[in-house]
């Protein structure tokens, strides 16, 4: 089985945004960011109330906190917009490269034995073994290669919904029968054919 398609910066970032919001150590990670802010937000009022900073009137303690959410909120919102602007700036900088390999026609074989990946720059080729759990999402097939990279094949590449479907039974298929058998190293194969 075979497919073609090409990604595209904007690809990658829409794939980042989904992945981000799925992955459960990035969602802690914000709760915990989350958590941490109102606390010291917590103390610094605790501490202007007990330096005498504010005085205890409830006109002037609403006007401090809320102004401090204020605060808050702005430095959030300016270090998101930093941090989009760095990626940005990363993603076009690969982008602008000639022949990088990430931002070009692929083309992806999948056979019993493995799979390859086909671009103007390079050739890859995994054994079934090697790879992750083959998933979906709403814009996205997602095949990892365990502890390193994952290929993002975008859905409006495939031709329709069966064959995403049926894109990723053989898929699935594939790697849980290379999990049955026994597979040569590379090193093996490679050193067979030099």
């Amino acid at each position: 089985m075979e497919i073609k398609y090409e990604l595209t910066p904007q690809d990658l970032v829409e794939f980042q945004q989904i992945a981000a919001r799925e992955d459960k150590v990035n969602v802690t990670s914000g709760r915990i960011l989350g958590v941490v802010s109102m606390l010291l937000l917590l103390a610094d009022f605790i501490y202007c109330l007990m330096s005498g900073s504010i005085d205890f009137s409830a006109r002037s303690i609403l006007i401090h906190l809320s102004g401090r959410l204020v605060l808050l909120f702005l430095l959030l919102i300016a270090s998101a917009g930093v941090l989009r602007l760095i990626h940005k700036k990363m993603v076009d900088k690969i982008a602008r490269t000639d022949k990088n390999g990430t931002f070009c026609e692929h083309k992806i074989i999948l056979n019993e034995k493995e799979f390859i990946e086909l671009t103007d720059v390079n050739i890859s080729r995994y054994s079934w073994t090697g790879m992750g759990e083959i998933s979906e999402n709403e814009k996205f097939v997602v095949i990892p290669v365990n502890l390193s990279a994952s290929y993002i094949i975008p859905k409006v590449h495939f031709e329709d919904e069966t064959h995403i479907k049926h894109f990723i039974e053989t898929a699935v298929e594939y790697k849980r029968n290379a999990e049955l058998r026994f597979n040569k190293s590379y090193f093996v194969k490679y050193e067979l054919e030099s």
